[in-house]
């Protein structure tokens, strides 16, 4: 065997869910979007849209800033932060997102009861994302990436673009997306460059007319066409109890370890937070995705 037989068992447990590589790229951001199963390019409305959609963010008409902390199965980890900045008839985003993996053991050509070692896996996106109106129904945007894989001492880089298209139909409160994610190139690890996964979501978003008071009800669908992986259709509903409070139930098909998603958000003057939970299957445990969200 290679000296680097420890890197290929990384790379090929890394992937073990997805067959391309740099699968962080694929763990959605956000407590709102998680309760909606992640149908969420049409109905994003926060600055995560530098990661949904990055034409939503047209939608923000002042400063705003999105803090989001996942905790997943496995010992990985993610942090999020986005702030979108309105300037003009433009919304200019910037986002960071970071996912480490611990616990990683590290072992030799032959089985031992104990690693040789434990180390990390460390994942990290910095994208510059821009929005503009077409016109009163049609809104455009991007973001641009900054991508770096780190196993152990083998390091990767390259650039990823996001490009987002949000249309508001002439039917009131109907809007539809189409967003292209993870296009671009990666340099190589060890011998191999990694896969970007690229996708492309369609998305639909519906608030019905509210006929309960102050409650209203929001139905979302993303369908996620993936090149290199299986297809999946993620469907939300929100249901705004109240002005400060609102409960969401979404699933989403084609994955093996979840289906259905719960989430509850709250609003406080100019905060918000929002709490998404993912009950997984296989016994891998819950997924847990807690956001904040301030306007200034």
């Amino acid at each position: 065997m290679k000296k680097y037989y420890w890197l290929l068992v990384l790379i090929i447990w890394q992937q073990s869910f997805a067959q391309t590589g740099l699968s962080f790229l694929k763990i959605g951001v956000g407590g709102r979007a998680t309760g909606l199963a992640e149908a969420y390019s049409a109905v994003v409305d926060d600055p995560t849209a530098t990661y949904w959609n990055p034409a939503a963010l047209c939608r923000i008409q002042q400063i705003e800033m999105n803090f989001s902390h996942n905790e997943w199965f496995q010992d990985v980890r993610s942090e999020f932060w986005a702030l979108a900045i309105p300037k003009g008839k433009s919304v200019w985003g910037f986002s960071f997102n970071s996912t480490n993996i611990g616990g990683i053991e590290l072992r030799g050509e032959q089985p031992t009861p104990h690693p040789i070692a434990i180390t990390e896996s460390h994942d990290l996106a910095v994208g510059i994302s821009f929005s503009r109106a077409y016109n009163r129904r049609i809104f455009y945007g991007a973001t641009v990436k900054y991508v770096y894989e780190k196993l152990y001492i083998e390091q990767s880089w390259g650039i990823a673009v996001n490009v987002g298209l949000l249309y508001q139909t002439p039917i009131e409160n109907l809007q539809l997306a189409v967003v292209t994610q993870n296009l671009g190139k990666m340099s190589k690890l060890w011998h191999q460059a990694p896969k970007l996964p690229y996708l492309v979501r369609f998305g639909v978003g519906y608030r019905l007319p509210s006929f309960l008071g102050t409650s209203s009800w929001l139905l979302s669908c993303d369908y996620l066409w993936n090149i290199n992986d299986e297809d999946h259709l993620n469907m939300g509903l929100e249901y705004e109890v109240a002005d400060w409070l609102a409960v969401r139930l979404g699933y989403q098909t084609g994955y093996e370890i979840k289906d259905v998603h719960l989430g509850v958000g709250m609003k406080f003057g100019r905060y918000r937070l929002d709490y998404g939970y993912v009950p997984l299957q296989m016994n891998f445990g819950s997924g847990h995705r807690l956001s904040l969200g301030v306007k200034f």
